[in-house]
């Protein structure tokens, strides 16, 4: 019998997950504006900045869990190559501006159709200074500019449910391919060249989801119906890392990013623990009470991760603990260290918000608080679902409710 494919159902209730969240947040506000291009059509409001919690929601938010997480990624490439660096190569800290706003552009749908026909699934800043992201309802690759003009680039392959999306060892663009078990490097031009990943045994897809530039050159991949890492040269050779049975099967590897101690680190959709990767494929797990989902490398170095109700953190040492600190009415799925050195954002698909805090200075008890600052999308039921630095210290993300991708100027 086929194994159940965790990927495919992530992806495949990818459409109905707008109106499902809705209704989780029990939200009774109108749809947003409706728009033609949105190359040229955008809002600007600004955000309402506190530290206001979102209130409980009720079980339906188990739904929502369950139907969908979206994505959410470090843009982890961004510090070595970063256009806005110093001579010296260190990235440039960029503070916070007192009047930053929140920016939406809708995406038109591939056929010109109406706003909404869109969904924008994962993004990241790439090498030319554009957003980058993949568009899970068209299933295609889609370049933004800054000021919002949008190319899109067919994927060779149908129903190929493209998921995640980052900057190479090579320094191109490079995305996963969940439905055809590929990932897929996009040249300059917007050509796109495909590499196959080995399928199940049962002839399924192995579900590459998330991937990453690795330390050593390779680009590192989660499959999240193999239970495995791949690791695959920017020339397609893959090499297969089966994850041990310690921290029990089926941990559906999600989101992986590298880290300063030289390894690779990934969260898991199918159970509470986060877990390390050696450039050898030796793997380590720590225990977490919840799934994980975003991860990022913060300012202070340590690793920080979204779950649901809480944001965890671990520190890439010999022996690392994870701490956990619960945030009401969370739920968020990207994370990413912010453009000005010493704070962490977060999305916050519930609240229909991102989220800004700073790390304490010291490690903090599992009573310790995080102190946000908020920035309301104003577009209703937005429900953004991925998040990574842009140019200029902006923070963009995207909303897969809305068919709309932001950011925070």
């Amino acid at each position: 019998m086929r194994r159940r494919s965790n990927a495919l159902l992530l992806i495949a209730f990818g459409s109905l997950f707008a109106a499902i969240a809705a209704s989780a947040c029990g939200s009774d506000e109108p749809g947003g504006a409706s728009g033609a291009d949105a190359s040229i059509d955008h809002e600007t409001v600004h955000a309402e900045a506190g530290s206001q919690e979102a209130q409980p929601h009720d079980a339906k938010r188990d739904a929502v869990e369950d139907v969908t997480r979206g994505r959410g990624r470090d843009a982890e490439s961004d510090g070595a190559r970063d256009a806005e660096s110093d001579a010296d190569a260190s990235p440039r800290c960029i503070p916070l501006a007192a009047d930053a706003a929140v920016v939406e552009y809708a995406v038109a749908a591939p056929d010109g159709g109406q706003e909404g026909g869109s969904q924008p699934f994962e993004i990241v800043r790439g090498p030319d200074g554009n957003m980058w992201f993949t568009d899970l309802a068209a299933q295609d690759i889609v370049r933004a500019s800054p000021t919002g003009v949008m190319e899109r680039f067919a994927i060779p392959t149908a129903n190929s449910a493209p998921s995640g999306i980052a900057v190479g060892p090579d320094g191109a663009v490079w995305f996963a391919e969940t439905g055809s078990g590929k990932i897929a490097r996009v040249e300059a031009d917007g050509g796109i060249e495909e590499f196959a990943i080995p399928p199940l045994s049962d002839g399924g897809t192995s579900g590459p989801f998330d991937l990453t530039a690795g330390p050593d050159g390779n680009l590192w991949v989660t499959l999240l119906d193999a239970n495995s890492i791949a690791r695959v040269t920017t020339a397609g050779q893959v090499t297969e890392f089966p994850l041990p049975p310690d921290a029990g099967s089926d941990l559906s590897p999600y989101v992986i990013v590298a880290a300063p101690d030289g390894n690779l680190w990934f969260t898991s959709f199918a159970r509470g623990v986060v877990s390390r990767i050696t450039p050898d494929g030796v793997v380590s797990f720590f225990p977490a009470s919840e799934r994980s989902f975003g991860i990022t490398v913060g300012p202070d170095g340590a690793l920080w991760f979204a779950m649901q109700g809480k944001i965890g953190r671990i520190t890439p040492v010999a022996s690392p603990t994870v701490t956990e600190f619960s945030v009401t009415g969370f739920g968020g799925a990207g994370i990413v260290a912010g453009p000005d050195c010493e704070s962490v954002y977060a999305d916050d698909f519930l609240g229909n918000r991102i989220r800004r805090f700073v790390p304490p200075l010291t490690d903090a008890g599992p009573d310790a608080d995080l102190v946000f600052t908020d920035f309301d999308l104003p577009t209703p039921n937005s429900n953004p679902q991925s998040i990574a630095r842009g140019p200029e210290g902006s923070i963009w993300f995207g909303e897969i409710g809305s068919g709309k991708v932001g950011f925070l100027r």
